[in-house]
């Protein structure tokens, strides 16, 4: 909901998805450091639980989940798990949304990286940048060829990917939309 949300006055709603997004790769850290951590795997599946049980959607007017829209569509054609899809995804989709809008991007920049400077798109370009090299470092892939998809493939991943569009009634996600957000995955 952080970057698709209709509204764009929701400090408090902003601050609780920022809280989660820093403690989801805080914990994730620990227990990729220490498998074994009991607190770590705790707050990993907390904030997990927080951050779909509709708390952070409250208030936040129509918002959609587009990039879990297209990310559903690797893991139908290919073995592609959710989370490393997304993370192929996001970024890409991160990236396309930035040609129009870089204010909630440059938010989370400045909040959950600390990135400090000129602030719009050289913020937001950082920040997709930082996100990529914390899904990197995490060894998660962040590109299309690193899940074993090949870009010849984007025709028909987007063709799928629009069904589900429809179903979730984002309707401004067509083929080609999917297809310039997948080119930015290859």
């Amino acid at each position: 909901f952080y970057m698709t949300k209709e509204d764009p006055s929701t400090p408090v709603q902003d601050r609780i998805m920022e809280g989660l997004i820093i403690n989801a790769m805080d914990s994730c850290d620990r227990c990729l450091a220490d498998p074994r951590d009991y607190q770590g795997r705790a707050d990993l599946m907390w904030t997990a639980t927080l951050a779909l049980n509709g708390l952070t959607g409250a208030g936040v007017g129509r918002a959609g989940f587009p990039m879990h829209m297209i990310e559903h569509s690797l893991s139908a054609l290919y073995d592609v798990p959710h989370g490393p899809g997304l993370s192929v995804v996001i970024p890409g989709w991160l990236r396309w949304r930035a040609r129009t809008d870089t204010s909630r991007l440059k938010q989370l920049g400045e909040r959950v990286f600390g990135i400090s400077g000129a602030g719009g798109s050289d913020t937001a370009e950082e920040a997709i940048t930082r996100l990529e090299q914390w899904f990197a470092r995490v060894n998660s892939p962040i590109r299309l060829s690193q899940s074993g998809v090949p870009a010849s493939d984007i025709p028909a991943i987007a063709a799928n990917a629009v069904k589900l569009a429809r179903i979730w009634r984002l309707d401004s996600y067509t083929p080609k939309v999917v297809a310039e957000i997948l080119s930015l995955c290859a």
